[in-house]
């Protein structure tokens, strides 16, 4: 029996369930996972009221690069034969959340001295 129409949930059902990170212990992803979230509350309290903003222009703005330049990264790990282990896809994929993240820290630090270059002084 033949399929006539392609079906694109299978393709990317088969994409997701391809990807496998390193095993590790629950615990530690829970500790990690619950770092990261009293990270933000307490960033939330010690100013993030305030800069509300520029944090979410910032976060957002960084995803958007990290977004677009992934295809790319991608086929370069092809091209160097990086994405032929599950330990290569771990790394391409661990380089692109630190990329991403470097983005993100260091807009969010032009966009807040700029900020504060710009205002007068008082």
């Amino acid at each position: 029996m033949e399929i006539s129409q392609i079906d694109s949930t299978i393709t990317a059902e088969s994409a997701v369930t391809g990807l496998q990170w390193i095993h590790m212990n629950n615990t530690i992803s829970l500790i990690a996972l619950t770092l990261g979230i009293s990270i933000f509350v307490i960033s939330y309290f010690a100013g993030g009221k305030e800069n509300k903003s520029r944090l979410v222009f910032s976060v957002l703005f960084a995803l958007l690069i990290g977004f677009f330049s992934m295809p790319l990264v991608i086929k370069a790990a092809h091209w160097l034969g990086i994405m032929e282990s599950n330990f290569g896809i771990v790394f391409v994929v661990t380089v692109v959340m630190l990329f991403v993240a470097c983005i993100a820290a260091n807009l969010y630090e032009i966009v807040t001295v700029t900020a504060r270059e710009a205002r007068p002084p008082k």
